[in-house]
């Protein structure tokens, strides 16, 4: 996957805050969800900001799952880069159930 997600080409969009720098933000783009295969479809996701860029896709057999799968994904992919986010001021960054 080459193009990366911008708030032109995503469905979905939402700003994250460092914690220890609330000024500066991070950017979480999902996409168009398209399919791949017959039983194969993609949801690409981007995650940009405080020394991250990563851009990448879930994958599921249809596009609702793909959907589904994308906001743990997201989630976990945020707790890999050891980076402090905060949304709206809380910790809790709404991608995954409490």
């Amino acid at each position: 996957m080459s193009d990366k997600l911008t708030k032109d080409t995503a469905i979905a969009h939402r700003v994250l805050e460092l914690k220890e720098n609330p000024s500066e933000k991070v950017d979480v783009f999902i996409g168009n969800p398209f399919q791949l295969g017959k039983d194969e479809w993609a949801c690409p996701y981007r995650i940009v900001g405080g020394g991250i860029d990563l851009n990448l896709q879930i994958i599921g057999v249809d596009s609702v799952q793909a959907l589904q799968l994308v906001f743990p994904i997201i989630d976990s992919a945020i707790i890999g880069t050891n980076v402090s986010l905060l949304w709206d001021g809380e910790e809790y960054l709404g991608f995954a159930p409490k």
